[in-house]
């Protein structure tokens, strides 16, 4: 299982708001095919991996190992547990059920259904720690949302009606990559009028780029782009109703970069789930829009990581493995 856990990771930044989910097949103790779900509306890791199998004969009498319970409804990809079904397999082990409550245990219980043994390890927290985007949106009915701020040395964001670039050219291929992995962006009216920024993840290969949100007091409007980008302005809202309108649109992992003042209220909010401090070591503004507070009795530290004289610090909020 620690192996199905180790390939689910090979899909992260594709499967965009499917979970990432690692598979195998063992037959007389030995691992003889494999699979991930490699991107979002392709075929499922339990399908790669039997799909992978070279002596389908093996197929009867191999266990198949799943990280999260195999889905048992039709969406961009047929079902599973049919799947599992229609090719034989006698014993399924799998990391946990399902975080969505309308489908938890609903594969489960129709594998055993159709005397298929199956096993449930019940690895919650492993299964959060992977997947803990899918969590939040499944169980909480909210996007994930990611702070990013990107700061000088002395701590200002930015001066005040100036676009200042903060960052080096290869740490932007790193908060490209982040851009990659979300279905929007979202920054404020003053960010979006002065810095005018694209907001693309063209550094980093990317098929679908995100959706642009402007959060601002007054305006509700949506527009479509060339290149079929939507851009939704948003008015600012109390928290929880920003949070629902953001995903009734449909999104579930949502990138917040600016300005200071979008930031600070995301903070204050407690809406961040996990944030991403970037500080340029080489540069000194000696003043401008300092970089708003988080407060870190809220987040725990994840990791931290030196890259070209930048340090990247990530954090996470401590509650999320508690809701």
């Amino acid at each position: 299982m620690n192996r199905c856990f180790e390939l689910a990771e090979l899909g992260r930044g594709a499967t965009r708001s499917n979970p990432l989910v690692g598979a195998l097949l063992v037959h007389n103790d030995k691992i003889v095919a494999e699979g991930f779900h490699a991107f979002y509306g392709g075929p499922h890791a339990e399908v790669n991996c039997i799909n992978g199998l070279t002596n389908r004969e093996l197929l009867g009498e191999s266990t198949l190992y799943v990280s999260l319970e195999p889905c048992n409804f039709l969406g961009k990809t047929p079902a599973c547990t049919d799947y599992i079904l229609n090719h034989g397999l006698k014993k399924v082990v799998i990391g946990s059920a399902d975080f969505n409550p309308r489908v938890r245990n609903q594969g489960i219980d129709y594998l055993r259904s159709q005397e298929i043994e199956v096993l449930n390890l019940d690895w919650q927290e492993r299964q959060k720690s992977l997947n803990i985007r899918f969590f939040i949106n499944q169980t909480q009915n909210e996007p994930y949302f990611i702070g990013k701020l990107s700061m000088s040395r002395d701590g200002y964001i930015g001066r005040k009606g100036e676009r200042v670039k903060i960052t080096a050219p290869e740490i932007d291929v790193i908060s490209h990559k982040i851009r990659s992995e979300v279905d929007a962006i979202l920054v404020g009216k003053i960010t979006w009028e002065i810095d005018k920024p694209s907001l693309h993840a063209r550094l980093y290969h990317a098929d679908i780029q995100p959706d642009i949100i402007v959060l601002d007091h007054n305006l509700k409007s949506s527009i479509s782009t060339e290149d079929g980008r939507q851009i939704h302005f948003v008015s600012r809202d109390d928290p929880k109703a920003l949070k629902k309108s953001l995903f009734d649109l449909g999104y579930k992992n949502i990138l917040v970069e600016g300005g200071g003042e979008v930031f600070q209220f995301f903070s204050s909010h407690k809406l961040f789930h996990e944030v991403l401090w970037i500080e340029n070591q080489d540069l000194v503004l000696g003043s401008g829009i300092e970089a708003p507070k988080l407060n870190h009795a809220d987040y725990s530290l994840k990791e931290q990581k030196h890259y070209f004289n930048h340090i990247l610090s990530y954090h996470q909020r401590h509650d999320l493995s508690t809701i």
